[in-house]
């Protein structure tokens, strides 16, 4: 999956989930976006989404996560809110959190969507997957330094 499909997606999906929030939370995992977005899930997309959800968590726009185990699988839970409560933890941003919840909840769907996908280029404006089109490829972890000194220290730098 591109990296645009996959920054449409998550952002047609969290525009839907926070518009048909009835409270100031809404809790997700990669597969809830991707169905609320109209998508059948598949694994690839829920790969991008949930790195785009930690992409979001890093920056301050998850109030926090958590972790259940249902039968032998554990599942990571995100909770984005509209405003800082007893759970939030010290990333969590209300500013941010508060502009992604209007911009979701003011906005027609389409232009929402145009909204939080513009938000996620800027966080993240490439793929951080060398399989996925536009991929710097010549930077290892997006750090030319680290990239340098792991080639190096593997001969292939000099």
């Amino acid at each position: 999956m591109p990296w645009e499909e996959a920054v449409e997606l998550t952002a047609r999906g969290l525009a839907a989930l926070i518009r048909r929030a009835m409270g100031n939370c809404i809790t997700v995992r990669p597969v809830t976006i991707i169905q609320a977005a109209g998508v059948e899930p598949n694994i690839g997309a829920a790969h991008h989404v949930g790195y785009i959800l930690r992409l979001l968590e890093a920056n301050g726009y998850v109030s926090h996560t958590y972790v259940k185990r249902i039968g032998r699988q554990y599942y990571t839970y995100y909770v984005l809110c509209r405003s800082r409560n007893s759970n939030t933890d010290g990333h969590f941003n209300e500013d941010e959190a508060r502009w992604l919840w209007e911009a979701a909840k003011a906005h027609p769907l389409e232009e929402a969507v145009r909204l939080i996908a513009g938000l996620i280029t800027r966080l993240r404006p490439v793929s951080p997957h060398a399989s996925v089109p536009n991929h710097p490829s010549f930077l290892v972890g997006n750090s030319p330094i680290l990239g340098a000194s792991l080639l190096s220290a593997h001969g292939a730098g000099s």
